[in-house]
């Protein structure tokens, strides 16, 4: 059998391809033979397919190669050897095979397609600068073009039924007649039909450009490699096809996110993109993340443990700092919210982005007493906002670890249940349904924000922050914030 080879050495004297490394795509048939176990491989990197060009009396199919998926999706040349032959397997004498190119093709840089009268074997040899598959759905279709069978004198050649075969194979692979008397091949073998090859060919994963329009925002784009770890990509020009996209956005001070569109640049249709901000990329895609003004004001109020409360406006996501008083005869001990008690943080002078309506209290306690600082998560109030005609609600939290812990993951326990209790929540519950969203990002002082996305009216959302760490001897723990954040039903948009 005559192994079909690349054309390396033309074509490095032709073009120039960027890092495409030759990959045989050979799939292993393996079946047993007789009372021995005996295993016949059978290498199958493409089936040749064939569908007729008008009526088959006219001598006239169109030809492609159907490849194996498996690292066949970017192919920029390839050659194959076709054999004319009558019905039983025999040289037709005084006929000769004509191809006409596909038009996909047009961008290929060589194209040749030699007959040798003396052989009954055409040669095909294409090779381009770019990726030459068409892939639709689960079909990888590298094309060829249309073969005519050139007849000698009918006067003095009797007409014959003829097959076209790849060379050093047999088997019914293209049966043309060549009157209209003859069996055409749809109609004995089916429009498809096929026959099994060996041969190398040139590829790697397609790869699609993703372009990002973002303003008063930054965007970053993720994908998995081949671990299953997230890692962001920096050439957006080479996603690979078929790649789940994820896409994390963040606000400039002053902004927040407003909406997020894809669209398919090759059809110009809209790509969905689910709640999590993810996308499968199968074309070229343009992805557009707006962000808008905030407008929204918050008051922060304050007492220090000396001065009056006192009540500050403050932008959404604008920085605040707050400083405890000296109280004679006391030192400092803590910030608390007011609101539900909980420790915000152990340090005399606080930063943090103001997200919602606070209220802070100064706690002091006497010289002689040891403060002991305790590992803590907080939880604020929850804001909702509407994208795209569903809801995204902004959960915030908060933690601290003493020097001697070590963090090991922070996050938000959700649920879609009515709870009645902050106890109901958490990871693993036996009583209620819950989800587990870990965390990325935290700012200076631990403050973080989770965003569920997409969350459809009159549904219910509940959510309790968490932190797993490592203490001072080894042991893993696992705390909770004392409160939680609920949507209640939410109301049609």
């Amino acid at each position: 059998m005559k192994k079909l080879k690349l054309m390396a050495l033309f074509l490095s004297a032709t073009l120039a391809f960027s890092a495409i490394i030759p990959v045989p795509v050979l799939a292993i048939d393996e079946t047993e033979t007789g009372d021995k176990e005996e295993s016949v491989k059978t290498a199958v990197p493409y089936i040749l397919r064939t569908e007729a060009a008008g009526e088959y009396a006219n001598n006239q199919a169109n030809v492609w190669l159907e490849l194996n998926k498996k690292n066949s999706e970017n192919i920029a040349a390839y050659q194959i050897s076709l054999r004319l032959t009558c019905d039983d397997g025999q040289m037709l004498e005084g006929y000769k095979l004509d191809l006409e190119f596909d038009d996909a093709l047009n961008s290929a840089k060589v194209k040749s397609a030699e007959f040798d009268d003396t052989t009954g074997v055409i040669k095909v040899i294409v090779a381009s600068t770019q990726n030459l598959v068409k892939i639709d759905g689960d079909s990888h279709k590298l094309p060829i073009g249309k073969i005519t069978l050139v007849r000698p004198d009918e006067s003095t050649v009797l007409q014959r039924q003829f097959k076209i075969t790849v060379d050093g194979n047999t088997g019914d692979l293209v049966t043309v007649g060549t009157d209209k008397v003859r069996t055409s091949a749809s109609e004995k073998y089916g429009e498809d039909f096929q026959i099994m090859s060996d041969g190398t060919i040139l590829g790697e994963k397609i790869k699609y450009p993703l372009t990002v329009n973002a303003k008063n925002g930054t965007v970053k784009i993720m994908v998995s490699d081949e671990n299953g770890n997230e890692v962001e990509v920096k050439d957006l020009k080479n996603i690979e096809r078929g790649k789940t996209v994820k896409v994390i956005q963040k606000a400039n001070t002053g902004y927040r996110f407003a909406d997020i569109k894809a669209v398919d640049k090759v059809t110009n249709t809209p790509i969905t993109v689910s709640g999590n901000f993810t996308f499968t990329m199968m074309s070229p895609v343009e992805l557009t993340v707006d962000f808008e003004e905030v407008t929204d004001k918050y008051t922060v109020t304050v007492n220090n443990g000396v001065d009056e409360a006192e009540v500050t406006e403050y932008s959404n996501r604008e920085v605040a700092t707050v400083t405890a008083g000296d109280v004679e005869g006391k030192k400092f001990s803590h910030w608390i919210n007011t609101e539900n008690g909980s420790i915000v943080s152990y340090d005399k002078t606080y930063a943090f982005i103001v997200l919602n309506n606070i209220s802070l209290e100064a706690v002091f306690v006497e010289k002689t007493e040891t403060v002991e600082k305790n590992p803590f998560v907080t939880m604020g109030e929850l804001t909702t906002s509407v994208v795209s005609g569903k809801y995204r609600l902004s959960y915030n939290g908060q933690f601290f670890l003493p020097k001697d812990c070590t963090l090991k993951e922070y996050g938000m326990v959700l649920t879609p249940d009515t709870v009645s209790s902050a106890d109901d929540i958490v990871i693993n519950s036996s009583s209620i349904r819950t989800q587990k969203i870990i965390a990325t990002a935290k700012n200076s002082v631990n403050q973080y924000v989770i965003n569920v996305n997409g969350v459809k009216p009159n549904a219910v959302r509940s959510g309790r922050m968490y932190v797993i760490y490592t203490d001072s001897e080894g042991n893993e723990q696992t705390i909770y914030s004392n409160t939680y954040a609920s949507t209640g039903v939410l109301p049609a948009i």
